[in-house]
């Protein structure tokens, strides 16, 4: 599998001219493919952890101040 910095050189090989259209599409959509799903995957935690965290400042009467964070509210 491609990996996204390999993307970039078959891109820049592709910008050049030694590359034609349709080869550097297949050689770099996977590379696409691999970032999207990192996303999704961080997308999913950040939700858990932003759900979980709700549910502690809902318990404490949804508001609390801290240092470095600032207020949170729900």
């Amino acid at each position: 599998m491609i990996t996204p910095m390999d993307a970039a050189s078959v891109y820049h090989v592709w910008e050049d001219g030694y590359m034609t259209d349709d080869d550097a599409l297949r050689a770099i959509l996977p590379a696409l493919d691999s970032v999207e799903r990192q996303i999704t995957a961080l997308e999913s935690q950040r939700a858990l952890w932003r759900k979980r965290i709700e549910e502690i400042v809902s318990h404490i009467g949804g508001k609390v101040d801290l240092a470095r964070y600032g207020e949170l509210r729900i």
